[in-house]
């Protein structure tokens, strides 16, 4: 999973201002599919994190030539509040593979990164 970035593509081609993820499965076997739960967090400066977004049920399929890997891409939140806030990703849910069988999955951002983009909370 990518650090939670201000999506360049969105500010410059759409005029919107978004938080973006990317994110990706790799398995030793091939996928049928995968599915996520998607938390954007700000980082409290007591160490803490709140939850600002949840983005349930992403589900998404390799691509032709590459069955063992999904990639996620473009799981974005508007931004439009101002000053600098910290923040960070995590993403939990179930690799479905080929063979019938089910993996769990999480993962969590590397780093929390401060961004000129406030997530509004709703």
């Amino acid at each position: 999973m990518q650090r939670v970035h201000q999506s360049t593509y969105s500010l410059e081609f759409q005029k919107l201002s978004e938080a973006k993820l990317k994110i990706s499965t790799l398995c030793d076997v091939p996928q049928a599919y995968t599915s996520l739960t998607v938390k954007f967090e700000e980082v409290l400066p007591n160490r803490g994190n709140k939850v600002v977004k949840v983005i349930a049920n992403i589900i998404a399929r390799p691509e032709p030539g590459r069955p063992n890997y999904v990639l996620i891409e473009n799981v974005t939140v508007p931004c439009n509040g101002k000053g600098r806030v910290d923040y960070s990703g995590r993403a939990y849910g179930q690799v479905h593979l080929k063979d019938m069988r089910t993996v769990s999955v999480s993962g969590n951002s590397d780093k929390p990164n401060p961004m000129n983009c406030r997530i509004s909370a709703k």
